[in-house]
């Protein structure tokens, strides 16, 4: 979960999404030497260091990781990518068009 608590504190700095597109883009669960990875991401996307080291190993990360896995088990979502719109989950990803119908419905 520690990929997971690094989007969170990204997050937290407004730099979910610039964090999420590393992962997706640099394979990082394969990386022996994770953390380290996690703070040069950290570095290059421009966070505030001590707030995301401080962050990184804190209670409420924990807590907001935990809390996001019981609420997909609770949906029965046991992977990723998956998206919930207004308690309706789709599994897989999604072809661009189905997201701009979902995105132009949920903007009405």
């Amino acid at each position: 979960c520690l990929m997971a608590r690094a989007a969170y504190c990204a997050g937290e700095q407004n730099k979910f999404w610039e964090m999420n597109d590393r992962f997706v883009y640099n394979g990082f669960s394969r990386d022996r030497n994770l953390e380290h990875s996690l703070f040069k991401v950290a570095e290059s996307i421009s966070l505030d260091i001590e707030d995301f080291k401080n962050c990184l190993n804190s209670e409420r990360a924990n807590q907001a990781v935990k809390e996001d896995i019981e609420a997909a088990l609770k949906l029965n979502i046991r992977g990723t990518p998956s998206l919930v719109i207004d308690n309706q989950v789709h599994l897989g990803a999604l072809p661009p068009e189905i997201l701009s119908k979902l995105d132009a419905n949920e903007q009405e």
